[in-house]
């Protein structure tokens, strides 16, 4: 992603422009960051990398750094440090700045963030050289439905915004606590890392082109990878995108695929989320999951099909189903499987994909969002219904939503 960089000119005749880059882990930033590392070496910088080398997450080594013209400088973060180790790096971090001479620091990640952003503001005080500090946050810990735990970070984020010269938010919900943060510059958001995937492309490190394969190169890549792994070509293939760690969850997202699917396999089981615009923002006001009754290829409510309330919040089901008779349904009356609790997968993905397609439509006021998760994990619209009526989105809770849309009235 390009970021636009707000820096001052050196005064300085003959001085080099240097920009200094900070990760916890080495790999960030030949995996993430290379198009930022051009954009600022043909701005004229040369570029510096603050990281712990020895620990690599991205790759097998550091190899990927040779021949970028990257100057790297070893910091000694750790994973679980403790208050000894975090002093350390702070330090050393301090000492490069201060030594450095930089022009610019953007760092990234939440222990190199903090201590990056609290060294420069220390060599800041210093020298009186206001070096512009950018911090890229690639999610909050904070969020809503996150565990109580997580909020320990919001004091701590919100104090640094103090020393942010740009907060650079990746999401709708990060962008809109960044915005109230006191941020020294200001927040932007630019949309995180994505994949079109008739587009796919080369790197090359050393002349930095770009390799764009045809669609027929692009078909034998897909089939050789299928013949390598003996996939079947009526499979679909599911990639996740990132690293093998319990943290990534990758597991949970398998799971509630074949639990959505399981639910009832007869039909496409749709998800209704509601949205209203207001004041060129976009909030989400309820959500529900569309089941069928096991005997058509229709989840419609009005076919005989389920309907049950989604936590909007978690993307939980916290209802039992109610039919067109209005008898609650607590168990799939052709799967025996239970209703109450079902993790709806890939659910950030699917408001942050409402929140972007309504955004795009301000002039609709309301709409009905019939969302699917397709079996190879793609998140997709079936259709937008501008006069989804409200009635479907009270019966599962037995509740009136008045109280929902008032303040949006």
């Amino acid at each position: 992603m390009k970021e636009n960089l707000d820096v001052e000119k050196t005064e300085e005749v003959g001085k080099v422009k240097k920009a200094l880059l900070v990760t916890r882990v080495s790999g960030f930033i030949p995996q993430h960051e290379m198009n930022n590392v051009k954009i600022l070496q043909e701005m004229g910088y040369e570029v510096h990398y603050a990281t712990n080398l020895n620990v690599v997450v991205y790759g097998k080594d550091n190899s990927r750094l040779e021949e970028t013209g990257i100057i790297t400088h070893q910091i000694d973060f750790l994973r679980k440090p403790s208050i000894k180790d975090i002093k350390k790096a702070y330090k050393q971090l301090k000492d490069e700045m201060y030594h450095g001479d930089y022009d610019v620091v953007h760092c990234h990640m939440p222990l190199s963030g903090i201590l990056a952003r609290l060294a420069a503001n220390a060599v800041r005080k210093e020298t009186k050289k206001n070096v512009p500090v950018i911090y890229t946050v690639h999610g909050m810990h904070f969020f809503r439905g996150c565990p109580l735990k997580n909020w320990i970070m919001y004091p701590v984020e919100r104090e640094l915004a103090r020393y942010t010269d740009r907060l650079i938010t990746i999401n709708d919900e990060d962008y809109g606590r960044a915005v109230r943060f006191p941020i020294r510059g200001k927040a932007e958001k630019i949309n995180g890392v994505g994949l079109k995937t008739e587009r796919f492309k080369e790197f090359h490190k050393k002349s930095w082109d770009i390799y764009m394969p045809d669609k027929e190169e692009t078909q034998t890549v897909q089939n050789n990878i299928r013949l390598r792994y003996g996939i079947p070509n009526d499979h679909y293939i599911l990639v996740s995108v990132g690293e093998l760690a319990p943290g990534k969850k990758n597991m949970v997202v398998i799971d509630a695929l074949a639990e959505l699917k399981d639910l009832n396999p007869s039909s496409v089981n749709t998800i209704r989320v509601y949205s209203v615009e207001k004041e060129n923002r976009i909030f989400i006001t309820g959500a529900l999951l569309r089941i069928g009754n096991g005997k058509g290829i229709t989840d419609n409510y009005s076919s005989g099909g389920l309907a049950a309330t989604i936590d909007v919040e978690t993307g939980i089901i916290i209802s039992p189903a109610v039919s067109q008779n209005n008898d609650n349904v607590y168990v799939h009356p052709y799967t025996n499987k239970v209703i109450i609790g079902l993790q709806i997968p890939k659910w950030s993905e699917v408001l942050e994909c409402v929140k972007q397609a309504h955004s795009k439509i301000p002039q609709l006021c309301y709409i009905g969002w019939d969302v699917v998760i397709c079996e190879d994990g793609t998140v997709t619209f079936l259709e937008a219904n501008t006069c989804s009526g409200v009635e479907l989105q009270q019966h599962p809770l037995r509740k009136g939503v008045k109280h929902v849309y008032a303040p949006y009235l």
